[in-house]
């Protein structure tokens, strides 16, 4: 497979995605955990839910917030972030100093 040069602009979108579905693929499991403890009746079924029930929650704000961010990459630490990247390889070292001079 070949990409044009202009993949390399897309790290931002890609690394979003991958987030996106890692955050989906918690989401199964956690779902899949507290389904199985409800099915078998588990003494720990309601816990197992509630900690599902937070997860989800949480995962599901993280993803409306990534798809926000595809949306719109302005509003985001994108354009800075390539500053750094930028710096860095053109000076071929971590620009800051060590705050005690060592």
């Amino acid at each position: 497979m070949k990409h044009k040069k202009g993949i390399i602009d897309r790290q931002f979108e890609l690394k979003r995605v991958a987030e996106i579905v890692m955050d989906l693929y918690g989401m199964a499991a956690v779902c899949s955990r507290a389904s199985s403890a409800l099915s078998s009746n588990s003494p720990t079924a309601k816990h197992e839910s509630l900690i599902a029930q937070a997860f989800c929650q949480e995962a599901d704000e993280r993803i409306s917030q990534k798809i926000l961010a595809l949306k719109n990459a302005k509003g985001t630490s994108d354009s800075k972030l390539e500053q750094i990247a930028d710096q860095l390889f053109d000076n071929k070292v971590y620009i800051p100093e060590h705050p005690l001079k060592l």
